[in-house]
Order: C-alpha cells, then structure tokens, then sequence
C-alpha cells in the first residue's frame, strides 16, 4: 500500500474520533511551512529499512504518532518539530 493510501485511512480514523492533525509546522530555522504526515511516514519508513527490518514500518505506529500529534495543543493550528 502506498504512503498516500496509508496516511487516507490515518486521517479516516482521525476524524472519526473528531481530531485532526495540525496544519503548520514550525521548523528550527523558525520557518513555519504545511504539516504533511507523508514526512514523518517517509521518516519512518526509512528508519524501519536501515533497522533492517523486511517489512517496512508498521501502520500503526504511523497512527498512533498522527493521534498524538492529533491530541497535543488541539487549540493550537501550528506544532513544533522540537515538540
């Protein structure tokens, strides 16, 4: 399955539990740009593969890092990278 596929159904579950990810991201270099879970899905996609592990990341931890970050400051639209 594709990231985009995967991120469809974390968003899916995201909203049926009416929470939503931020929309901002503010970077160390202070630029605030769009929040796009594809990076931390890719992030950790790619630390599954240099771990060595055949499968790739789990879906499921892609989830529950989007119900964090879902849950963390709800009245804020902007998150940190260093959070």
């Amino acid at each position: 399955m594709s990231i985009n596929a995967n991120n469809q159904k974390v968003a899916s579950a995201l909203q049926r539990n009416h929470l939503s990810l931020p929309s901002m991201v503010k970077k160390r270099d202070g630029r605030i740009v769009p929040f796009d879970l594809s990076r931390i899905t890719k992030a950790m996609e790619n630390a599954y593969e240099t771990a060595g592990e055949a499968s790739g990341y789990k879906q499921d931890l892609v989830q529950v890092v989007a119900n964090l970050l879902a849950m963390k400051d709800q009245d804020q639209d902007t998150i940190s990278v260093d959070t």
